[in-house]
């Protein structure tokens, strides 16, 4: 009877240990998948607001107001906005996510805040 009880609770210790291996290999791949998440998305973010306030200084409107106005005119999920320059003017481009599934790039003079 002695020899079933020690069996019974190193039984018990053995399902204790390997649970709690389990668990813990969960939460640190979570935490490890939400650290990357959080990476990648971290200088995206960081690029889009000092652009938009080292543009705002230069005359003209800022990548802020240009996703307003591209916001506006399509509705949707800003995934992207960035600000290019091309034959010498500077356009804010927004990507956004419609509706309908269907990612649209917009373009916008970066001085005149009109639609291209």
């Amino acid at each position: 009877m002695e020899s079933e009880s020690l069996t019974r609770a190193a039984v018990e210790s053995k399902l204790s240990t390997t649970m709690i291996r389990t668990l813990t290999t969960c939460l640190l791949l979570l935490a490890v998948q939400s650290g990357a998440w959080a990476w990648t998305v971290a200088p995206q973010t960081a690029h889009v607001e000092s652009g938009a306030s080292l543009h705002a200084t230069q005359g003209g409107i800022s990548l802020s107001q240009a996703t307003q106005i591209a916001q506006q005119q399509y509705p949707g999920r800003v995934v992207r906005a960035e600000t290019v320059e091309r034959s010498g003017r500077r356009i804010h481009e927004v990507r956004i996510l419609g509706g309908d599934g269907r990612v649209r790039t917009i373009r916008i003079d970066a001085n005149s805040g009109r639609i291209l």
